[in-house]
């Protein structure tokens, strides 16, 4: 009886390894017949329990608006439901659900199960054991919004640079969709969004935008495009800035000893988050006497400090589009500490009812597409022979 038992016990084992390694091998997706393909990191898989496990960014495709927060490992999946889910839940329009999505993070891409999502939206699905190929047999229309306006809560810098005045027009065209914007500092403009009287964030401060992804008020934050910040001054340059030849701490340090006085935008924007790093990583603390919080725009700063025979920092895109009303020369630029970086963050629905998630998803969707990212590179090449704005959008998942 014991050798029956111990030969079925073989038999089993060696029945059950070609299939735990078949479970644990690659699988084949198409979408109504036609082959995706994916980069390695981000190809599709079957689990030891027989899931087929899918990249979040392919739901796209199949008409499916995604989000993803890297720093709550919540994924949002928007088409007439909402669908939020993390590691261990997964929630239908607010209600926990039998179909569990199985969030799963790796190399930093998140992968959901596929039949999950089939049975949630109604997708078909079709299994081809031989040549083990998923099949989805059909897509959704991504739903777009009823209401065609969304709010836009973005630094003084995008808006004093002309580049909205130049992208707006091109979206509106391309989905009729009318962009209302709030221009305020970063800070402002991610509280706004934390409040959730805005729908969309356009921003450059990222220790500000972590932390609100963090806090879960963004489904989505995708770096954008980025140009840099300079420090100007007085012609004469009496601080003897230009000395620092492109090293902003040295620069700073400069300014510093010579007391004149430095004009900060003292708004909590990115720009004055950033001026403010650079004070403390320069070792030195602003005198009051010769420092002026001037807790406004960045042209309203950069005319504040040409008053006051100063200096200040500024974006570059904010003092080429304006260096004709100016007086203030570049004195430093170059250092990899003055790299602005923008991003685009789309605010959480849960927030309120008002939020218009779908057109801001759309909005997003755009400035990070081929098309707008084409315009953002071209935004001050005629006029100014070079980019105010370089996009460098690539894709977080």
């Amino acid at each position: 009886m014991k050798k029956i038992i111990a030969l079925a016990l073989v038999s089993i084992m060696v029945m059950a390894a070609p299939l735990a390694a078949m479970a644990a091998a690659p699988v084949n997706l198409q979408t109504k017949g036609a082959p995706v393909v994916f980069g390695a990191k981000a190809a599709p898989y079957i689990t030891d329990a027989g899931d087929t496990m899918v990249p979040l960014s392919y739901l796209d495709s199949l008409g499916i608006w995604t989000g993803w927060n890297a720093q709550t490992g919540t994924a949002t999946l928007i088409n007439g439901k909402l669908v939020t889910a993390t590691a261990t839940s997964t929630a239908v329009d607010g209600a926990a659900t039998a179909f569990n999505l199985n969030l799963t993070v790796t190399d930093n891409i998140p992968f959901i199960k596929l039949r999950s999502v089939s049975n949630i939206f109604n997708l078909s699905l079709a299994w081809n054991g031989d040549t083990r190929t998923v099949n989805v047999t059909n897509t959704l229309s991504k739903p777009v919004a009823a209401k065609k306006e969304l709010i836009l809560a973005t630094t003084t810098s995008t808006q004093d640079s002309g580049l909205l005045d130049f992208l707006l027009p091109e979206f509106e065209k391309d989905t009729g969709i009318v962009v209302k914007t709030v221009s305020v500092g970063s800070g402002a403009a991610i509280k706004m969004g934390s409040d959730g009287e805005a729908d969309l964030m356009l921003v450059h401060s990222k220790s500000q935008e972590l932390d609100a992804m963090k806090a879960g008020d963004a489904v989505s934050r995708h770096e954008l495009m980025y140009n840099d910040f300079i420090i100007v001054g007085p012609e004469g340059d009496p601080a003897g800035v230009r000395a620092a030849e492109g090293d902003a701490l040295k620069a700073f340090k400069a300014i510093y000893d010579s007391g004149l006085p430095f004009v900060s935008r003292g708004d909590k924007s990115g720009t004055d988050t950033l001026e403010k790093s650079l004070w403390v990583a320069a070792g030195v603390t602003p005198d009051p006497k010769n420092y002026l919080e001037a807790a406004t725009g960045m042209l309203a700063t950069l005319t504040i400090a040409e008053q006051r025979n100063g200096y200040t920092v500024t974006d570059r895109a904010t003092y080429l589009k304006n260096q004709d009303k100016l007086s203030l020369p570049i004195l430093c630029e170059g250092d990899s500490l003055l790299l602005n970086q923008y991003s685009v963050m789309v605010v959480n629905p849960n927030k309120n009812n008002m939020i218009n998630v779908l057109s801001a998803l759309q909005f997003s969707d755009w400035l990070i597409s081929a098309k707008g990212q084409e315009l953002i590179n071209a935004y001050g090449v005629e006029e100014y022979g070079k980019p105010l704005f370089f996009a460098n959008f690539k894709p977080a998942y």
